[in-house]
């Protein structure tokens, strides 16, 4: 199966925004990078075709947001050591 990285940046008062969109070998590199970086990891593929249409530096489209901006959250609990839970990678 084709493989689609989607890296996403938030900064605090902004919309959310995609970093970087990747498919294939590179989304697989991506992946392997996050994952010896620690960096959470959410597989949602259903999410990621909707991003994948958007260019890195797009805000996150509007009716997407919410989804994102609560999957950022959990994020970043998870990495407060607030939140474990089964579908996350990297624990």
């Amino acid at each position: 199966m084709n493989k689609t990285a989607i890296a996403l940046k938030y900064q605090g008062s902004k919309p959310p925004s995609i970093e970087a969109c990747a498919h294939g070998q590179l989304a697989e590199e991506i992946l392997a990078l996050a994952k010896e970086l620690k960096i959470p990891l959410l597989e949602n593929p259903e999410l990621a075709a909707l991003l994948a249409h958007c260019q890195e530096d797009d805000q996150v489209p509007g009716h997407l947001e919410y989804a994102v901006r609560e999957i950022l959250s959990l994020a970043l609990d998870m990495q407060h050591g607030l939140l474990r839970n089964p579908n996350w990678q990297n624990q």
